[in-house]
Parts: C-alpha cells; structure tokens; sequence
C-alpha cells in the first residue's frame, strides 16, 4: 500500500503505521487475525469517507462525480490479505472472456480480439448477417446485490463468511468541501477503493457470461465467427466494458435483451442504454439494423465509438481515428501551468507524461507517421 494515500475516518495513514510499526504493529496483527481466522465482526473499523471526484469540468448532475471510498488502514489490510487469496484462484473460476484482474491474462488480449472481430464484421460480407453490440453498465459497482454475489460465491464454492462480513459491515459518511456529514448504512453496492472489488465484480460478470454461455449452447442466440476454422465468440468483457456478438436476426436480439433483462433482475445491474449502441456487419441493411436496436433498445451506429480505449474499426483515415490522442497532448501542455516550469520541470513533464500519453495505443497499433510528426512538433514547441 502507498503511505501517502488519503487517510480514512481514523486520520491515520499507511506512513503512521510504517513508521510506529514497533509499538502498534503487534495489535494490528492481532485485530486482523482475529477477523481472519476467529471471524470477529469488522463494524467498528469499517466506517468508510465517500470523497466524490469530478469527472468533467463542468459539474451539474451527481452522476458527474466519481465516489472514492477512504477506508481505515485495518480494514484495508484485512482486504489485501483476502484480495491476494482471490489472485489465487480467480483465474480459475472466471471464463477466458474476461481480461481484468486476472493474473496471466492482460487488457491487449481482448483488445486484439475484438478488434479482428470487428474488422471481420465490417469488411466481410456473409450469407446469415452479424451484430456487435457495445455495453455500458451505470453506476456498475454501486448496483451489486449482496445477496446475488452470496449466491454466486457459494456455487463457486468459495469463502464467504470473511468476504460478505467485509461487505454487508461497511457504513458511509460523505466528505463534501473537508466536512464529514449524512451517515448512510447500504444494502447493496461495492466501493472503489476497496482492495476485493475488483475480484468481487469479476464474479458478478460472471452470472452475465455463463447466461450468455448456456443460451449459446443451447442454439437460443449464435455468437461470431472471423473465418470457417475460428472459434465461435459471443462475449469479450474487460471489468465493466462489454463487448456482445450475435445474429442479424429479432430472435437473436430479442434473446440477448431477454438475457440483458434477467441479469438486470438478479445482480442489480442496469444497462445504460442511451450510451450502449450496436452495430451490424456487411451485407445487412441500415434500415434492418435500426429495427434490430429497437429491439434492444439501443441506437445502431455505423461504427462503435471505442473498445477499451482504442477506436475500434482501423479505416483508411488513421490520423482521424487517433485524433483524441493529440488533443490530450495538447490539453497537457497548453494550461497556465505549464508555462510557470523550468527546463527541468519542461523535461520532466514532458517524459513523465506526454510521452506515456500514446503508449497504450502504440503497444497495439502503430500510429500514423504524421500523427507522430505533430506529436514530436507540440514537445518542441513547448520545450
């Protein structure tokens, strides 16, 4: 854990305890072994700060904010030691469509999948048409059901007594403008912040993939092909981002939103339709494609915007695609604060961040030569 991460209710930090360990270290150890293995109840030390974080610089919804969860140091500790036994065995009990926290497996994978799969959807052209359909899920890990991630972990066959005390123990407090006020005890959600959540929400995912799974062997919906000797792929998910194939038809489509709505039921989630969207491949027509959203409910695009981060149909027009790279360059370098540097600083600013700022797409793709002329061009200006 980094010591200097913001503090929870108790004020203490991580450096407080590194740098006291000889005199608190001793019952710190016997208060977290004692949750461990004697299942004392964590309540009194898993009080949890809410800091809510703008994602944008114009704020006027609550949805606008990200909520943080500060949790105290004990309890942070009790999580690492249960997250670290989820690294364990999470690979083994979660499906190879899932990319996110899982130990040997990485982001790029799916990536590149998904991206073979969408090129093969919209340059070839089939007899039975596809669709690809892009997920977003609101507010996904503040819409987890307790109750539905018990059941999960128990046909899992795995340790619930220590996961759900972890769980159902945590109370809220809302830390607006440095004040503490409105105390709220939850019945469902997962906080972020929270070592386990990421591990915990693969399980929910996984009530989405096996639905998609048995609905597939059963010949209720079809999933997609790239070529004749390809593995048939119905589902690539990345945490919360999902991206779902399937046919060109209202009996595909009408199983898939017939699945979208019993997973909504059972795990609390809730597909944010107004930002999902779809779109079909060679061969079917624009007015079938829009008749297919509607079944769905979502709009048909041409093209999904972007897969985990990156555009996802290569065009001809490359430096187009990657256009939003650029303008987060200069978005980096144009403000006030840029020009208050030194050299040094310049220097720093400039390898530190700048340059890490196209490092994901360029572990993938290569970028258009233009494109890095004019990235090369907006450092040296700036130098």
């Amino acid at each position: 854990m980094s010591p200097s991460k913001a503090p929870g209710p108790d004020g203490l930090p991580v450096m407080f305890y590194q740098k006291f360990w000889s005199i608190v270290g001793p019952k710190v150890v016997t208060a977290c072994l004692a949750y461990l293995n004697d299942g004392e109840s964590l309540q009194s030390v898993n009080d949890t700060l809410i800091c809510l974080i703008p994602k944008r610089a114009d704020v006027q919804k609550v949805t606008d904010f990200r909520p943080i969860s500060l949790c105290n140091v004990i309890y942070k500790i009790v999580a690492k030691a249960l997250a670290n036994r989820f690294r364990c065995v999470i690979g083994e009990v979660v499906s190879d469509s899932q990319s996110a926290f899982v130990p040997g497996r990485l982001i790029t994978n799916n990536v590149i999948i998904g991206h073979e799969c969408m090129y093969a959807l919209r340059t070839r052209r089939r007899k039975r048409g596809s669709v690809a359909l892009k997920l977003d899920m609101s507010k996904a890990y503040d819409r987890v059901k307790w109750g539905f991630l018990e059941r999960i972990m128990m046909k899992l066959g795995l340790w619930m007594r220590c996961v759900m005390g972890c769980v159902n123990s945590v109370s809220y407090s809302f830390l607006i403008n440095g004040n503490v006020c409105v105390f709220v005890r939850p019945s469902r959600g997962l906080r972020l912040g929270d070592p386990m959540s990421p591990y915990l929400y693969l399980l929910v995912t996984e009530g989405l993939s096996n639905l998609l799974r048995v609905a597939m062997e059963q010949g209720v919906c079809r999933g997609f092909r790239c070529d004749r000797s390809g593995p048939v792929i119905s589902h690539l998910f990345f945490a919360y981002d999902s991206l779902l194939f399937t046919g060109a038809s209202a009996k595909d489509c009408l199983a898939i939103r017939n699945i979208l709505g019993v997973y909504s039921r059972a795990s609390g989630q809730q597909v944010n339709f107004e930002k999902s969207s779809m779109c079909v491949s060679k061969g079917v027509s624009s007015s079938v494609g829009d008749r297919l959203a509607r079944l769905i409910g979502v709009q048909c695009v041409r093209c999904l915007d972007k897969c985990l981060g990156i555009p996802d149909f290569a065009s001809k027009n490359k430096k187009q695609l990657y256009k939003d790279i650029k303008k987060h360059v200069w978005n980096r370098i144009r403000g006030w604060q840029g020009k208050l540097l030194s050299i040094g600083g310049r220097e720093v600013l400039i390898k530190a961040v700048i340059q890490s700022i196209p490092t994901y797409s360029m572990s993938l793709f290569r970028l258009p030569r233009n494109l890095l002329n004019e990235l090369h061009g907006l450092c040296n200006r700036f130098w």
